[in-house]
């Protein structure tokens, strides 16, 4: 299980990584109604009182965490086929490639979840690659 660490930030600037902007509000999805996600997980995420969220998470040119995942569409069942799902907010993501770790996509999760009051993940990636 992974969670929030505030100290973050600076650890990936000792690291030599550019840590800028922080989190933000993303483009609207009238505007943008598809993503595609590369070094990406799929995390189940936990309110003090609610049933778990499904959040995809990844790397589009910076870091990205979704709202919950609602309906997963159907894809092709040959190796490297995407992933695809429509979150809460009607976006739908495609996941390209396996599942992988970027530092900007960790520190935004890491964040969205401070903002959203998560106090319990787990990485479940591995529920949805490799194919069965």
């Amino acid at each position: 299980m992974a969670e929030f660490q505030p100290e973050l930030e600076d650890f990936l600037r000792a690291a030599g990584f550019a840590v800028q902007g922080g989190a933000h509000s993303v483009t609207p999805v009238e505007e943008v109604p598809e993503i595609s996600l590369i070094y990406w997980g799929i995390y189940k995420a936990w309110k003090e009182n609610g049933e778990p969220t499904l959040h995809g998470v990844g790397w589009h040119g910076e870091g990205r965490a979704s709202t919950a995942i609602v309906e997963f569409l159907p894809q092709g069942t040959e190796e490297g086929a995407p992933i695809r799902f429509r979150t809460a907010s009607g976006r739908l993501y495609e996941l390209k490639g396996r599942p992988g770790i970027n530092p900007d996509a960790s520190y935004v999760w890491g964040r969205w979840k401070n903002i959203n009051g998560i106090v319990k993940d787990e990485d479940v990636s591995h529920e949805y690659y490799p194919r069965k």
